[in-house]
């Protein structure tokens, strides 16, 4: 509805029980997306991995995108912010930043 194109990257990122989650790539008018789902499983630690957390950043100096999304129901490890300050595309929507998120699409 808004004009991105959706596909599949890769299999993307293996997560902490062992299992692949899909690296998407929205892209509308030249300007690329990249953005990773990491579902919280019944069960499974509550907060994002650093394996998981290196991998993505990873992913992202691959793909060489103009911002990219990690969004997740987990919540975030300390180190996320250190990411985020190294590389400025990267971004972590954790659950305890999930709510400002969607906020802001309401804002706009």
């Amino acid at each position: 509805m808004s004009g991105y194109r959706l596909s599949v990257v890769r299999a993307g990122f293996q997560t902490a029980d062992g299992s692949k989650e899909d690296v998407y790539i929205a892209d509308r008018a030249g300007d690329r997306t990249l953005l990773a789902i990491l579902p919280h499983r019944a069960g499974e630690y509550p907060e994002v991995s650093e394996r998981v957390i290196n991998q993505f950043v990873v992913s992202v100096a691959e793909q060489s995108p103009q911002r990219a999304f990690l969004v997740t129901d987990k919540f975030g490890p300390y180190m996320m912010y250190e990411k985020e300050r190294r590389d400025s595309r990267v971004r972590f929507v954790t659950r305890e930043r999930l709510q400002t998120f969607v906020d802001g699409f309401a804002l706009e």
